[in-house]
């Protein structure tokens, strides 16, 4: 524990502020080598201020001892030397005033007046905040002057204590006991005073401000602020009166404490100290010096009051000084840009005269200009006033801008650069795209691009292997430019694309014909016809199909009698992607020899039956037989279909009077057909 119970500015001025005031008393002490210790009290409400006022405190005090068994042991309160102590009377109040005015304070707070009775609560209430107002001045006065605390019976100083000892002290209101209050003093052997730390110092225009620490516990009542042209000497206290301090610094800081102090030289170095004063008058330990250098700084900005735009697109800026700092200053400078808010170049790299009001910027600009005009200070401080648009009109747009390049990578992110436009006015650029450049492009960015680069993102999922952009630039006036020419971008394609499929087949003496629709992939390039006998497991490519040269039918007659095929569809896109295989069919070529069409065709009409019955010759048992019929000039079309080893068939669905047209066609394994048969005509 400290040896040194900290003042407590909270815990003092609570009991004032309270709706309820409290009998006690609340004891603060300090040690100095050779004075012993130093106690004031201060009375919790106007009662026992009032009691002890009249009939005093006693101080008493207790020894702890240590037993032999390591306890602490309270030895009897005993009543110390002077112990009974008492204000001074009114007299003797009044005969020291002459002498010491800080005891107006003593002579008002210990006065008797009596306040009148209250006439009602308004009354009560007022004469108990004037009650509460004037316990805090008591408190605050006990606890700047030792003399106060004196006069009020509020200090004792107990010189008669053994370092190496630990007391308890008794503090009680004489003729009543039951108010009082114990504090325990810890050896004071090892005691060593604090110093205030943090300090800093803000030179601002015409003060210092410095603030530092409150320092542990609040143990401070007061502060003292010594400065000096001297690091080490000569240093001069500056308040009059022990500063109480504000609390809270510059930056509202509530654990620190400020104050100012005028500058009345500039171009001064000076050395500041802040000293904690406690509740007893004593200084403890100067806080390390903080230096500063006392500069003229600038208190208003110089003021653009006009532009004008002369011959061409030259423009006069006028502008007025400070007229408090016009003394001070050591010149002009004008900042240009062409944005308010954008990065400011100087026109003038050597500072204009303090008399100068004018300039003239003659170098080429944009349509949108913002000016600032800069004053310097001879200390080194300077200061801008704030911005001023100047607008010179245009209506003529800018060139447009030629692409240079654009690529797209695999994960779909463009990167297209352009060359940057000649005028200095070009706001930007607005990129546009399309996939059909016969289609209105759409933009690609809201407003505008500030750079010769944009990255756009894609989808490579999308059916298209190209895309197309176009960049118009717009100046600060937002006239846009004519677009550039479309710039042609590859989209990388990892699509396979689709194989196609067959539809039908028909085994002929001939060969084997097929039919099929091909890749329906927009990129298609190259189709291809693939066939392997059986029991080979490579296809071989029968027929190749560019774009331009597609087909959908071809009869493969390279094929040999009771020999078993298998035929593919492979698609390929302009990007060498390769298709799955399609669906494939596998067929057997009948013997090219014996003609595999269903043969001699008969028919036969029977009135009386009302049926034509249709005969045929097959050499083998199919999967089923499919009969073509034409009704007078009508032409064949399929009638119907039956099982594959039948070779009759009675067709009842007749009209009389009609003549009918048949032919059959043999429906062969995995989907292909034979020739068809010879056409008979029955006339019914």
């Amino acid at each position: 524990m400290k040896k040194y119970i900290a003042l407590l500015f909270y815990i003092t001025f609570s009991f004032v502020s309270s709706a309820q005031e409290v009998d006690s008393l609340t004891v603060i002490y300090h040690y100095t080598a050779t004075d012993g210790v130093m106690f004031k009290w201060l009375p919790q409400s106007q009662t026992v201020f009032e009691q002890g006022l009249k009939n005093g405190y006693l101080v008493s005090r207790a020894e702890v001892t240590i037993a032999p068994n390591g306890d602490e042991k309270l030895s009897e309160f005993k009543l110390l030397k002077n112990g009974h102590v008492k204000p001074w009377t009114k007299e003797v109040i009044k005969e020291r005033l002459a002498n010491d005015s800080s005891l107006i304070a003593a002579a008002l707070l210990s006065s008797d007046e009596v306040q009148p009775r209250a006439a009602n609560h308004q009354d009560a209430a007022e004469q108990s905040q004037g009650e509460e107002f004037k316990s805090f001045w008591r408190t605050f006065a006990a606890l700047e002057k030792n003399t106060v605390a004196t006069a009020m019976g509020l200090f004792y100083v107990d010189a008669s204590i053994d370092d190496d000892t630990k007391y308890v002290y008794r503090f009680e209101l004489a003729n009543n006991p039951k108010v009082c209050e114990y504090v325990i003093v810890f050896p004071l052997k090892n005691y060593s005073p604090d110093k205030i730390l943090g300090v800093k110092a803000l030179v601002e225009p015409g003060k210092v401000t410095l603030s530092w620490n409150i320092g542990y516990e609040n143990r401070y009542a007061f502060y003292n602020i010594y400065k000096s042209k001297s690091k080490d000497k000569k240093y001069q206290r500056i308040n009059k009166k022990p500063f109480a301090g504000t609390v809270g610094s510059l930056v509202t800081n509530p654990d620190r404490v400020s104050m100012q102090d005028s500058i009345t030289e500039f171009d001064q170095t000076y050395y500041y100290k802040v000293v904690g004063v406690n509740a007893f008058e004593k200084e403890e330990l100067y806080s390390d010096p903080v230096q500063i250098t006392t500069r003229y700084l600038l208190t208003g900005a110089p003021i653009i009051e006009d532009s004008k735009t002369l011959v061409g697109k030259d423009v006069e800026i006028l502008w007025s000084p400070n007229l408090l700092d016009e003394p001070y200053i050591l010149g002009y400078k004008v900042w240009h840009s062409v944005s308010g808010y954008g990065i400011y170049q100087t026109l003038n790299q050597k500072p204009l005269t303090p008399k100068t009001n004018r300039f003239i910027d003659k170098l080429p600009k944009t349509t949108s200009n913002y000016y600032k005009v800069c004053a310097y200070a001879k200390g080194g401080d300077s200061i801008c006033s704030i911005f001023r648009s100047h607008l010179l009109v245009d209506s003529i747009p800018p060139t447009p801008p030629i692409i240079i390049s654009g690529v797209c990578d695999t994960t779909g992110i463009v990167t297209l650069t352009w060359n940057k436009s000649p005028e200095k006015d070009v706001l930007g650029y607005r990129v546009f795209k399309t996939y059909y450049k016969n289609h209105e492009p759409i933009r690609v960015f809201k407003g505008y691009v500030s750079d010769t680069i944009a990255i756009d993102t894609i989808s490579i999922k999308v059916p298209y292997n190209k895309i197309y952009y176009r960049v118009s630039a717009i100046d600060e006036m937002t006239n846009p430019s004519p677009p550039s020419e479309y710039f042609e971008v590859n989209i990388p394609d990892f699509k396979p694309p689709s194989s196609g499929f067959f539809t039908k087949y028909t085994v002929t003496l001939d060969g084997i014909n097929l039919e099929w629709v091909n890749s329906s992939t927009y990129d298609l390039d190259v189709m291809y016809l693939l066939r392997k006998e059986k029991n080979e497991a490579v296809f071989d490519t029968i027929l190749v199909m560019p774009i331009n040269d597609l087909m959908t039918t071809y009869l493969d007659k390279d094929t040999k009698s009771d020999k078993t095929y298998t035929y593919a569809l492979l698609a390929q896109d302009e990007n060498g992607l390769f298709s799955e295989l399609s669906n494939t069919y596998t067929i057997k070529q009948m013997d090219k020899s014996v003609d595999v069409h269903p043969s001699n065709l008969n028919g036969i009409a029977n009135q009386a039956n009302q049926m034509i019955k249709l005969s045929w010759v097959y050499p083998q048992n199919i999967g089923s037989f499919k009969i073509y019929r034409a009704k007078g000039s009508e032409k064949l079309s399929v009638y119907t279909f039956i099982k594959g080893t039948k070779r009759e068939f009675y067709d009842t669905n007749l009209t009389p009077n009609t003549t009918y047209k048949y032919v059959i066609v043999a429906e062969l394994p995995e989907g292909g057909e034979s020739g068809f048969s010879n056409m008979i005509k029955v006339d019914y």
